[in-house]
């Protein structure tokens, strides 16, 4: 018995972790990402969906390493198998907060209860309404998943999902927009304007009422600024509850200062034509002076259309703001992808996951890869190197020098070539004077000896 109840155990673990034998968990989009410390968790994501199943979200949480080198070849991924999330869950949002900074809160999302529903096509169903609950905590420490308690003070808004979602260093939540629909338990597709806050530490819910706001609008890529200011960029809009969406120009930038309470209307120039798009993503840069924005499509149903330019940098050191694309080198480039996960680590942009996108035919393809941009040298790796501290930013325009890298070891070369040389040369030098120690040596023996036979030829007879 015993025996049999180890062999389940071990196939359980390996039915649990199937899919990270190859270095990498299966590929998905819509998956919510946040880094802590030296780690950028992962939750969740749309897995790819077939005929037979509407809704193939994932509950898996897990992580990738950051604390050591690697290859993108073999992503060093560990799954918490132990801390499954309560529901499947895409196109949330993660963010760190809480009093001590290691809680993750989860915020809206598509949400399916796996334990429940029937994948019989046609008998599925979506388990919970859009009253339910708004956010999930994970604590890291020690990997478990908590709903907020009782003491909670305020209203929390209705569920919703492609919010855009922020959290400031003072543990303050800012959610902005999102959209319900039938994914959503919603008959009817509605997109919000509303503003709301949430203070992880003292929890409690707040509307910020402010005019100017901007019209309802949903899957918005959302940025926080040193100097409290957000940054709301690309998305959807809706003219009324009910109405298709349409594409919001990239250069119409919203923002909202979280210390006036106000908000504003910026437009943004560029030096080249810029599609609209949903599901890219937007970091900003370490010196605070960029936000790199990749990827998206110009839908968001499964035939997902490219949009061009792939990768672009919003310079906002200056007002305006302005547009330039970015033209990476290197070979180890990602494809066209849009609700992928994008953070910044050490200097290196780091994309996971997402849904690849197509130029023509529909697309069905994820992506399950780690791709690593190395903002200074503006290169595409192959390695995560931690710590790594070469190259100016180039981030200026399209030209790609070479990196400082490959100019160290070009150096190194050099400087051991010249090292080799002048040791060869100390080395013959070094051989010559013994060689010619060695022949003088020699001529001096011989002209001993020869003057001991001539000492003996002359020596007088006794």
């Amino acid at each position: 018995m015993k025996n049999y109840l180890i062999s389940f155990i071990i196939l359980s673990l390996i039915v649990e972790t199937y899919c990270f034998l190859d270095g990498r968990p299966e590929g998905r989009g819509g998956q919510e990402s946040v880094q802590v410390n030296d780690r950028i968790y992962y939750m969740g994501g749309s897995r790819l969906i077939s005929s037979l199943k509407r809704y193939n979200l994932s509950d898996e949480v897990f992580y990738l390493d950051l604390s050591s080198l690697f290859n993108i070849a073999n992503p060093p991924f560990t799954d918490d198998g132990t801390s499954r999330m309560l529901y499947g869950n895409e196109k949330g949002t993660a963010v760190l907060g809480g009093s001590s900074r290691s809680d993750i809160y989860l915020v809206g999302g598509t949400q399916v209860n796996l334990s429940t529903i029937n994948w019989n096509v046609t008998n599925q169903t979506i388990n919970w309404s859009v009253a339910d609950q708004f956010i999930y905590i994970y604590k890291t420490v020690p990997n478990t998943w908590t709903k907020l308690q009782q003491g909670v003070k305020g209203t929390q808004p209705s569920r919703r999902r492609s919010t855009s979602t922020v959290i400031k260093p003072n543990g303050t939540i800012y959610i902005f927009g999102g959209r319900v629909e039938l994914d959503m338990g919603s008959p009817t597709l509605r997109l919000y304007n509303d503003l709301y806050e949430f203070d992880t530490i003292l929890l409690s819910w707040n509307q910020i009422t402010a005019p100017n706001a901007p019209s309802p609008r949903s899957h918005s890529t959302a940025t926080l600024l040193p100097n409290g200011k957000i940054i709301y960029i690309g998305g959807v809009s809706q003219d009324a509850v009910g109405n298709q969406t349409n594409l919001i120009n990239m250069t119409e930038i919203q923002i909202f200062d979280t210390n006036s309470l106000s908000w504003s209307t910026h437009t943004a120039s560029s030096s080249v034509l810029i599609q609209p798009r949903v599901g890219h993503s937007a970091v900003l840069t370490s010196d605070n002076n960029s936000i790199i924005i990749m990827g998206g499509t110009s839908s968001y149903q499964l035939n997902q259309t490219t949009v061009y330019p792939k990768l672009l940098k919003l310079d906002i050191s200056s007002e305006p703001y302005k547009y330039s694309e970015l033209k990476p080198s290197g070979i180890n480039s990602p494809p066209p992808l849009s609700y992928h996960s994008a953070n910044i680590y050490s200097d290196y942009m780091i994309i996971a996951f997402g849904n690849i996108t197509n130029d023509i035919t529909d697309s069905i393809e994820t992506s399950s890869k780690v791709f690593l941009l190395y903002i200074p040298c503006l290169t595409w790796e192959s390695t995560f190197i931690p710590g790594r501290s070469d190259c100016k930013s180039n981030l200026g325009g399209n030209s790609n020098p070479i990196g400082s890298y490959l100019k160290i070891i070009i150096g190194f070369s050099i400087a051991f070539g010249v090292i080799i040389i002048v040791g060869l040369i100390w080395c013959i030098f070094k051989r010559r004077r013994n060689i010619l120690e060695w022949i003088n040596n020699c001529h001096r023996n011989s002209s001993s000896s020869t003057i001991g036979q001539d000492e003996q030829i002359h020596e007088p007879l006794s």
